[in-house]
């Protein structure tokens, strides 16, 4: 009985240090998860030209440079 107070008393303490964590991004970090969600796109429309998917190629390389320009914009 006393082993699942101690189990049930971790269990609340690794969640309690679970939500201390800051989940917040700055800036400089918006940015990266951005790019690596677009690096992941464009990779995927690459690889759909080499299976003639051309307009799927198309949006990719259309949402890209809008990301590119998004982030531009906001740097300056």
């Amino acid at each position: 009985m006393a082993a699942k107070r101690k189990a049930k008393k971790q269990e609340k303490h690794i969640f309690d240090r679970i939500v201390q964590h800051d989940t917040t991004l700055d800036r400089h970090g918006e940015d990266k998860v951005l790019l690596f969600a677009t690096g992941m796109l464009f990779g995927i429309g690459i690889s759909l030209y080499f299976m003639r998917v051309l307009w799927f190629t198309g949006l990719t390389l259309l949402i890209f440079a809008l990301v590119l320009l998004y982030i531009e914009s906001r740097n300056a």
